[in-house]
């Protein structure tokens, strides 16, 4: 019974630590159709897990399905809610280069056959 408490015990202050030694880097920005924010949760120096919202900023969001690049991660024939948004908790990574508030994260995106791109910048 003690075993297992202090096995109890000591897990909980492994999450407590790892909980403190996370980092999260931001990255946000506009074009003229669509905003795009880009997520990192670091948790170590070579581990992270990355998500991403797309929203498009006029009237009546296009029905058809969108490709789009935003910093690593890529998607071909997403479709848009009815709101006009996609999000997605991106993927994770170990043994990998993470990111960094230096880094230039890029976005492109195509729908309708037209493209839009710029670049997000890092919020604080």
């Amino acid at each position: 019974m003690k075993k297992a408490i202090g096995i109890g015990i000591l897990f909980m202050l492994f999450l407590i630590l790892t909980a403190c030694g996370q980092d999260t880097v931001k990255f946000s920005g506009q074009g003229e159709h669509w905003e795009a924010t880009y997520t990192a949760n670091i948790y170590e120096e070579n581990s992270e897990q990355t998500e991403f919202s797309i929203r498009y900023l006029r009237e009546n969001p296009p029905v058809t399905t969108v490709d789009f690049e935003i910093g690593s991660i890529s998607g071909n024939g997403w479709e848009l809610n009815d709101n006009g948004t996609l999000s997605s908790s991106g993927s994770s990574c170990s043994g990998c280069a993470v990111t960094t508030r230096d880094d230039r994260i890029e976005f492109t995106i195509e729908w309708d056959g037209q493209t839009e791109s710029f670049v997000l910048d890092n919020v604080k």
